[in-house]
């Protein structure tokens, strides 16, 4: 019953929705089914009319945690103070589909744009891991050796104006706008 009352109302709204010039977003959760022989597990609710009108299909899974150590009343605790999202489209009308991007939001800030700067520099090969060691290269030439990811960022937010000049100079990016006080 669903299906059919989503169908009938995609039918008489993309028409208009397109000609208008404006997007219309349906948000909308993955639902779990039984494991039938190795078939899929999740689903979209809506079937297959949400499927069909779709011009863009993009799914968001929660890939990874970002935890740090506090020190509490209770002692030294880890704390989860964000995470990393899988992004990707799985049916795409106007670009490519299956392109992914991984992005980490931090709790009550947003988006970050370190872990953006990072992302662009391990896709760069400006990133050389060694064991826990990182070797951070620019033209070439290593101008910082770090342990670990968080040691990454913290090098990253140090020499903030060095890795925007470079990047910007190697194509760059768009960024999400942000206060300058952002943590890792």
């Amino acid at each position: 019953l669903q299906s059919s009352y989503m169908s009938n109302f995609l039918q008489k709204f993309k028409g208009m929705v397109t000609n208008s010039g404006t997007s219309m977003i349906f948000i909308n959760q993955i639902r779990n089914k039984f494991n039938f022989r190795g078939q899929t597990t999740q689903d979209s609710a809506g079937g297959y009319a949400m499927k069909f009108y779709q011009d863009v299909r993009i799914f968001m899974k929660k890939s990874a945690k970002m935890e740090k150590k506090m020190v509490t009343g209770d002692g030294e605790k880890t704390i989860e103070y964000g995470c990393i999202n899988k992004i990707y489209t799985k049916k795409n009308r106007y670009n490519s589909p299956f392109i992914e991007i991984d992005i980490a939001v931090v709790y009550g800030k947003g988006i970050s744009n370190l872990m953006s700067y990072n992302t662009w520099l391990e896709s760069h090969g400006c990133l050389k891991r060694s064991g826990a060691w990182y070797s951070i290269l620019l033209d070439d030439e290593e101008v910082g050796k770090v342990c670990g990811a968080n040691g990454v960022l913290k090098f990253i937010k140090e020499n903030f104006e060095l890795i925007d000049a470079y990047v910007e100079a190697n194509g760059g990016f768009k960024l999400v706008e942000a206060e300058r006080d952002e943590e890792d």
